[in-house]
């Protein structure tokens, strides 16, 4: 008891001094120990805080690096979406573009066999011509006009009023021929669609052909091919004027030598019969001696037959004589 007293420190037992020695003796390693616990805890501490600082920093890296991620996904997708759209609407303007050209090469072929139909009158075969410009160009109407000395000459196509005139938009038309090229417009106060093309034959004459389809409430809107408003489409349009452009230049042709026809054989329309019979014998290469034998006349007679001839069909020699009579089918 005694001993547990003085251990305790107990009254009536003073407190001893703690010698440093005897208690580190006593409690050293626990010191130790202990030391080395605090500082492996406080070493674990502040890894574990570089290590949540690290995990942090990374973490926000990796959600900046997401978001931009994100974002530059987003572009590219947008990016992709307008290509693609971009792709389509080429493939389809191409598709377009293609069917455009196949129906053109059918027209221009159609053009063409038409020109070689005999069946048809030169007018005719204009005017199929422009029945097909206009089911290309999915027109109504189609006009194609000249005017020399005040006196308009025109063909039209088969849908048209038989008294349509031209020009069908009158500032469009001068445009068109003082351009020398195509004029296309749309939505105009009378006209749904309207296309002015430029047509030159012979270098002489300058043609117009209007194509156009009326504003009528009780239809419904034409959709035109939108391929009209390319250089492919002008193009077309201009190998369709190219054609009819030769079938009016055969037209010029043969109303110029109907014309001629009819004056040069207006100029035998006094001969007598005898003076026909002369004529013949001319061609023929008869001289004078041996037209007068065959015809049993005087040489005097059969001259004076040629004078007459001469002055009748105003020729300055025997050769033009000849030519106007072959030309105008009086001899054979």
């Amino acid at each position: 008891m005694h001993e547990l007293f003085r251990e305790l420190q107990v009254e009536p037992y003073p407190p001893i001094p703690l010698e440093l020695k005897e208690f580190w003796q006593g409690y050293g390693h626990w010191v130790i120990l202990l030391g080395l616990l605090f500082f492996f805890s406080l070493a674990t501490i502040f890894f574990t805080l570089r290590i949540n600082r690290q995990l942090k920093r990374s973490e926000r890296s990796l959600s900046e690096h997401g978001e931009k991620l994100e974002t530059t996904i987003e572009k590219r997708t947008n990016e992709l979406s307008k290509a693609n759209r971009a792709l389509l609407q080429d493939i389809e303007s191409r598709v377009q573009f293609e069917t455009a050209l196949h129906e053109g090469c059918d027209t221009l072929q159609a053009m063409n066999r038409i020109s070689t139909r005999h069946d048809l009158t030169r007018e005719q075969r204009i005017q199929s011509m422009l029945d097909l410009a206009c089911q290309y160009l999915g027109e109504e109407l189609a006009l194609l006009s000249f005017d020399e000395d005040s006196a308009l000459v025109r063909f039209t196509a088969s849908s048209a009023q038989e008294n349509l005139t031209g020009p069908l938009v009158d500032v469009y038309a001068r445009q068109a021929l003082e351009e020398k090229n195509i004029v296309r417009r749309e939505n105009l106060e009378y006209w749904q669609s309207y296309v002015a093309c430029y047509i030159n034959i012979l270098e002489q004459q300058d043609w117009l052909l209007e194509l156009g389809t009326p504003i009528d409430p009780n239809h419904e809107t034409i959709e035109h091919k939108a391929i009209l408003q390319t250089e492919l489409g002008s193009r077309i349009l201009n190998l369709f004027a190219q054609v009819i452009a030769n079938e009016l230049t055969l037209y010029h042709y043969e109303t110029n030598a109907g014309i001629l026809h009819r004056e040069t054989k207006s100029r035998f329309v006094d001969m007598t019969d005898r003076e026909l019979e002369v004529l013949q014998l001319v061609s023929n290469g008869e001289p004078n001696k041996s037209i007068a034998r065959i015809l049993d006349i005087s040489i005097k007679t059969v001259e004076l037959h040629r004078s007459n001839l001469l002055r009748k069909t105003r020729s300055a020699s025997s050769v033009q004589l000849i030519k106007l009579a072959t030309q105008s089918r009086v001899i054979n």
